[in-house]
C-alpha cells in the first residue's frame, strides 16, 4: 500500500486545472478562428455574388462591370455604364479567380473603340 487515499495532491490539482484552462482556452480559439474564417467566407461570397451582378454584356459576352451601383440613390447619373478606371479593381479580382474572359473581352471591346 502507498498511503494514496485516491485523491489528488495539491501540486496535481494545480497542474490539471491549468492543463484544463489550457484547453479550454485553446478550444475557445478554435471557435472564435472558425466564426471569423466562416464570416470571412461569407463576406468574400456576398462580394463575389455582387461583382457579378454587376458584370455588363455586349453581343451576350462579360465585357466589363457598371461603375457603381447605389440602391438607394435616386439619380442614376452615368454609373450604369462601363469606365476604364472602374473595371480595373474588377479585372484584378477576376483575373485571381481565374476568370480571364471578362478581362480579354474589357481590353479587346476597348481597344476597338478607341480605333474608331
Amino acid at each position: 500500500d502507498d498511503g494514496s487515499n485516491g485523491s489528488f495532491s495539491p501540486d496535481e490539482t494545480k497542474k490539471l486545472h491549468s492543463s484544463l484552462a489550457r484547453e479550454k482556452l485553446a478550444a475557445a480559439a478554435a471557435k472564435k478562428e472558425k466564426a471569423m474564417r466562416v464570416k470571412a467566407d461569407s463576406i468574400e461570397d456576398e462580394a463575389w455574388e455582387l461583382l457579378r451582378e454587376s458584370i455588363v454584356y455586349y453581343c451576350g459576352h462579360p465585357v466589363g462591370t457598371i461603375a457603381a451601383n447605389d440602391p438607394s440613390s435616386t439619380s442614376i447619373l452615368n454609373y450604369d455604364q462601363v469606365f476604364i478606371r472602374d473595371f480595373v479593381p474588377s479585372g484584378i479580382a477576376f483575373l485571381l479567380k481565374g476568370e480571364y474572359d471578362i478581362v480579354r473581352n474589357f481590353i479587346l471591346h476597348t481597344l476597338q473603340l478607341q480605333v474608331k
